[in-house]
């Protein structure tokens, strides 16, 4: 596990790097939804109080017991193999679980498909090798928890394993908040990540939903979706990330539909590789440089959104004369794609212009579609 998770966190870090295409120097359309995540309301099985041992609670308890965690701090590293629920008895910020294991998660779940573990109501923190790791074919679900101050990440996803986490707050992890792997299959909605040194990657051939997160003030990105990854985010924030808001590289697919990329510390939306990228009706504004860049042969399909007050370009592409100084790498070049209509672009001085301006190389011309701007 911990070889896999070093390769996987690398890679995310490599794509970043390569990312940045040029020299450093609104509000969104939100919807509702709602998350496939049950409510536990069962009664309790067995309590927990501080000084007792969780683990040897686990052990104990039968398929579908719930185990009630009273106010404390909990040292310990948990491994579930069976249906279980595990729910604290007060406030998150009350119930404290710390792994006990230099190279071992504070809480590991595994198993095949009939496993389904709920966690509810707890904080997972300053766990030495992660806070959660999910694994097999098992499901898994966390609501309503903090999950912070780990190392290096947050929670990681591997296997063919199901993760469903709702309203909860993945925050300062040493590397990143969530990983995703293998197959795994995530579904974020509600709560934040933040404050991480990576926000969300996928890798491999994971896929994620994202719905009505916040995404922020990470120090490299918010969302990274790389390899063969597929993610679909929607009416989602991503903001004030140090560097990205979005990456998409390799042969990942991306779907942003009504989020806002907002305040990011260099770019918006950064595509990659042979990355398949669609947005609809979202808004990418005010970010420290560009709005999208677009490099290798990367596809960008976006429609009825809007490009607007970014500090440089609204859309760059990796041409030569696009790029500043002498970082100008003509294998790079853009031979991708770009489709839409219904957009809305502007470059200065048009209210909300892109400071730079709105397209480089300039708009009209060959690689830009004739209907990629709305009509006035």
């Amino acid at each position: 596990m911990k070889d896999s998770q070093k390769r996987q966190a690398c890679a995310v870090i490599a794509l970043v790097g390569l990312a940045l295409l040029v020299g450093c120097g609104g509000g969104g359309r939100q919807g509702s939804g709602s998350a496939d995540v049950p409510t536990s309301d069962a009664a309790c099985s067995i309590t927990v109080h501080e000084g007792d041992s969780l683990a040897e609670a686990i052990t104990s308890a039968s398929t579908g017991d719930v185990i009630c965690i009273e106010a404390g701090d909990y040292l310990e590293h948990l491994i579930i193999d069976k249906s279980l629920t595990l729910r604290g008895a007060d406030e998150p910020s009350m119930i404290r679980l710390s792994g006990s294991a230099d190279e071992r998660p504070a809480i590991q779940i595994e198993g095949e498909a009939d496993v389904e573990v709920t966690i509810e109501g707890l904080t997972v923190t300053d766990s030495a090798w992660n806070g959660i790791y999910v694994s097999g074919s098992a499901t898994a679900r966390l609501r309503d928890c903090v999950i912070s101050d780990n190392a290096p990440h947050g929670i990681v996803l591997g296997g063919t394993a199901h993760l469903s986490v709702q309203d909860t707050a993945v925050l300062a992890q040493r590397q990143i908040g969530i990983l995703v792997g293998d197959t795994g299959v995530l579904t974020l909605e509600g709560g934040s990540v933040s404050g991480n040194k990576q926000g969300v990657a996928i890798t491999k051939r994971g896929t994620a939903t994202i719905r009505e997160t916040q995404l922020s003030g990470n120090r490299e990105y918010g969302l990274a979706a790389m390899d063969s990854a597929e993610a679909r985010m929607t009416d989602t924030v991503v903001a004030e990330n140090m560097r990205f808001g979005v990456v998409a590289g390799d042969a990942a697919r991306l779907s942003l539909e009504r989020c806002t990329l907002t305040t990011n510390g260099a770019i918006g939306l950064n595509v990659l590789g042979s990355a398949n990228v669609r947005v609809r009706q979202s808004d990418v504004l005010d970010n420290r440089i560009d709005g999208i860049n677009l490099a290798d042969r990367g596809v960008l399909d976006i429609s009825d959104s809007r490009v607007i007050s970014n500090e440089a370009y609204g859309i760059r592409v990796y041409y030569e004369g696009c790029v500043p100084g002498d970082g100008y790498e003509p294998g790079r070049a853009f031979s991708g794609r770009i489709l839409g209509t219904g957009n809305v672009v502007n470059g200065l001085p048009d209210p909300d212009g892109n400071e730079v301006g709105a397209f480089c190389p300039v708009y009209p011309g060959e690689i830009w579609p004739e209907d990629l701007l709305a009509t006035p």
